[in-house]
């Protein structure tokens, strides 16, 4: 039994190996297929996904110009309700300042006025 084994066992190895080999080889294609098809479908998807990004990323785009553009508009209104309100402002001292003046008009004024006739 041990020159059996000792004759024979590097030729049952190689035949083990021999059949592992064989069985990979010949069930490689089925998953090899099986492979590409997946990579396939995901090439798929990911090509869907980076349309999908790249419309929202032009869609953000457009938000951010018309936020710019807001801005800028918001800006000009800033800037023309502070001179209008400075200019309100202006008046407002003018009509006070003429008012006081009339006051002080008027308190020169005796309180009753006698009738001339």
């Amino acid at each position: 039994m041990k020159n059996f084994i000792d004759k024979y066992l590097s030729l049952i190895l190689i035949i083990v190996i021999l059949i592992i080999c064989l069985n990979t080889f010949f069930k490689m294609p089925d998953n090899l297929n099986e492979a590409i098809d997946n990579i396939s479908e995901a090439k798929t998807q990911i090509d869907s996904s980076i349309t999908l990004i790249d419309e929202r990323n032009e869609y953000i785009d457009s938000i951010i110009q018309l936020n710019k553009q807001l801005l800028r508009d918001l800006e000009t209104i800033k800037q023309e309700n502070s001179q209008l309100s400075r200019s309100i402002n202006s008046e407002l001292r003018e009509a006070q300042n003429s008012l006081h003046d009339i006051k002080e008009k008027l308190d020169r004024y005796p309180d009753k006025i006698e009738n001339p006739n």
